[in-house]
C-alpha cells in the first residue's frame, strides 16, 4: 500500500537542486575556460574598423585592395579592414558623398580624374564632392592610342579618321577626347568617332572597322621609363594584328591639363615588341590608380596604415603580378599635387625621403 514521505520527498528535492546546482556550476566554468578562446576568434574586436571600396570582384585593384585588407589585419594591432567588391571610381565616391557618417571609416580605390569629376560636379555627380584625400598608388595603369594603319604616324594624321574611345562619361573617355580637344585641337576635325569597351574597340581594330582606337597596359618600374604588358584585349590585338603606336607629345598633356582643369599627366613606357607589332613605348595617358579617404579620417589611422604598406610592399607581388608596381619608392607616386595627400601619408612619406605627388 502506497503512503506519503514527507521526509522522502525533500530528500529528492535536495539532490535535485544541488544536481542542477554543480549543471550550472560546469557551465559557468566552462563558460569561463572558453572565453578567451572566443574573444581569440575575433580578431577584429576593439579594432578600429575600416572598409575599402575598391572593384568588381577579379579586377586587378580589387585583388590589390584584398590584398591591403589582408596586410593590414596581419600586421595592425588597431586597425581591421575589409575589401568591398564595388564597381569602380565613380560609384565608390558616390557612396562617400551619400553616406557622410561613413566617411571616417572608409578607404576608396578612385582615379584622380573621377576625384575632380566629383569635386565640379561633372557627370555622374550632381552636386560637388570635395574633402577625398590620396593615401598611396595601387597601379599605374595606362593607356595609348594603337593604329593598324602605317600610314598614321602623328595625332595630325587622325584628321577624318574613324576612333575609338572608351565608353561616354568615364575616364577612357574623357582623357584621350581633352587631349584630342585641348592639346592637339584637332577633336572636332575628326571622322566618326565611336564609343566601346577595350574588348569592343580591340575587335574593331582587328576587323578594320576603326581607323584608331584607345588600348591598355599595366606598367611599372622606379625609373622613368617603366616596364609595361598589355592588358589581354590589346594582347590580342598586338598578336594578332599589325599595330603602330599614335603617340602623344609631352606638350599636349600639359596643354591639356592647363585648359580643362584635369590632372592629366603621363608615364614614359620602354621600347618593348608583343605579338606581330614592333617594339614600342611612348607617353601613356596616366589613370594612377589609387586609395583615398576622406579628410576627416584620424591622422593616427593613416599614419598607421602608410607604416604596414610601406614596411610590407613587397608582399601586394604575391597577390597579382601588378602588385610589382608597388615599392616602398612608388607608394607616393600619384599624379595629383602634395596638397592632394592626406596630411598625414603626406607627412609619413616626405618623413621617409620621398617625393610626394607631382
Amino acid at each position: 500500500m502506497k503512503h506519503n514521505d514527507p521526509m522522502g520527498g525533500i530528500i529528492m528535492r535536495h539532490k535535485a537542486l544541488a544536481l542542477s546546482g554543480s549543471v550550472c556550476l560546469i557551465m559557468v566554468l566552462a563558460l569561463l575556460l572558453f572565453t578567451p578562446a572566443l574573444a581569440k576568434s575575433n580578431p577584429s574586436a576593439d579594432k578600429i574598423e575600416i572598409q575599402i571600396y575598391s572593384n568588381p570582384f577579379g579586377h586587378t585593384t580589387y585583388v590589390l585592395s584584398f590584398a591591403l585588407a589582408e596586410i593590414v589585419n596581419k600586421n595592425s594591432t588597431r586597425v581591421h579592414m575589409t575589401c568591398v567588391e564595388s564597381k569602380g571610381s565613380s560609384a565608390n565616391i558616390l557612396y562617400m558623398q551619400k553616406n557622410p557618417a561613413a566617411r571616417k571609416y572608409t578607404m576608396v580605390l578612385a582615379n584622380p580624374f573621377a576625384v575632380t569629376q566629383a569635386a565640379k560636379a561633372d557627370p555622374p555627380f550632381k552636386k560637388p564632392f570635395t574633402g577625398l584625400k590620396a593615401v598611396s598608388m595601387i597601379a599605374n595603369n595606362c593607356a595609348f592610342l594603337l593604329t593598324t594603319n602605317p600610314e598614321i604616324k602623328r595625332i595630325e594624321d587622325l584628321a577624318g579618321k574613324s576612333l575609338g574611345l572608351g565608353p561616354r562619361g568615364i575616364t577612357i573617355e574623357y582623357v584621350p577626347r581633352f587631349i584630342l580637344q585641348y592639346g592637339y585641337g584637332i577633336f572636332d576635325d575628326l571622322g566618326r568617332v565611336s564609343y566601346s569597351s577595350f574588348d569592343g574597340i580591340k575587335n574593331a581594330l582587328i576587323d578594320g572597322t576603326i581607323d584608331a582606337g584607345l588600348q591598355s597596359s599595366a606598367m611599372w618600374g622606379e625609373e622613368e621609363y617603366k616596364t609595361w604588358v598589355p592588358i589581354p584585349t590589346t594582347e590580342e590585338v598586338l598578336s594578332t594584328k599589325k599595330c603602330y603606336l599614335v603617340d602623344i607629345k609631352e606638350e599636349a598633356y600639359k596643354r591639356a591639363r592647363e585648359k580643362s582643369g584635369y590632372p592629366i599627366y603621363f608615364l614614359k613606357a620602354k621600347a618593348m615588341a608583343f605579338g606581330k607589332s614592333a617594339a614600342f613605348g611612348g607617353n601613356r595617358m596616366w589613370w594612377s590608380n589609387s586609395w583615398w579617404v576622406h579628410e576627416s579620417m584620424d591622422d593616427d589611422v593613416v599614419s598607421e596604415i602608410c607604416s604596414i604598406v610601406y614596411e610590407h610592399a613587397k608582399e601586394f607581388g604575391t597577390y597579382h603580378a601588378t602588385g610589382r608596381g608597388i615599392t616602398p619608392k612608388t607608394l607616393p607616386d600619384v599624379a595629383v599635387p602634395e596638397a592632394d595627400f592626406h596630411p598625414a601619408a603626406a607627412r609619413f612619406f616626405k618623413g621617409k625621403g620621398l617625393k610626394v605627388g607631382r
